[in-house]
């Protein structure tokens, strides 16, 4: 009968999440490292980059016995534990990752066509201003400055454009 597998998470180098993922993946594991579609700006040039969602981290499908080779992998500093034993994480759970990474995505790239022009009204669906009405103040990158008006009071609300809707 064979072992059980698990769902580990690694610790890796800074920057070497996708290098390790790859290699795992290379010597026949199940890894994962879920990503997100950024902009990033350069003196010269704007450029959509893939980058980890986790830095420093990567999942891994394996057994108890595993684990061992896993750590010889170049990049992994250690597996990651909680209460003295490697933190193991449920199927459930890196389905939703998935699923989190998948809408992050697809808003980076509608969020690209859409602009919020000064004075526009707009209903925020996410975090701790979720379901507040304000009034976009400035734009900086991604970010929108906005006006919460329930609150009676100009607040410096920086809410991620992908989390705004625009109300008519």
């Amino acid at each position: 009968m064979p072992a059980p597998s698990h769902w580990y998470v690694l610790y890796t180098r800074s920057r070497a999440e996708k290098k390790v993922a790859e290699a795992l993946k290379q010597h026949g594991f199940r890894s994962y490292c879920p990503t997100v579609t950024t902009m990033k700006q350069w003196s010269d040039r704007k450029k959509k980059v893939q980058e980890p969602l986790f830095r420093s981290y990567v999942f891994i499908q394996a057994t108890e016995e595993e684990r061992v080779p896993i750590l010889q992998t170049p990049g992994v500093i250690n597996f990651v534990y909680w209460l003295g034993k490697p933190a193991i994480v449920k199927q459930n759970e890196i389905e939703a990752i998935g699923i989190f990474t998948q809408e992050v995505s697809n808003h980076e790239v509608s969020e690209l066509n859409f602009t919020f022009e000064d004075g526009a009204k707009v209903k925020v669906d996410w975090g701790a201003f979720k379901g507040m009405e304000g009034e976009c103040i400035a734009r900086q990158g991604n970010k929108i400055i906005l006006h919460i008006e329930s609150l009676g009071q100009v607040i410096r609300a920086e809410i991620p454009a992908v989390h705004l809707q625009k109300l008519r």
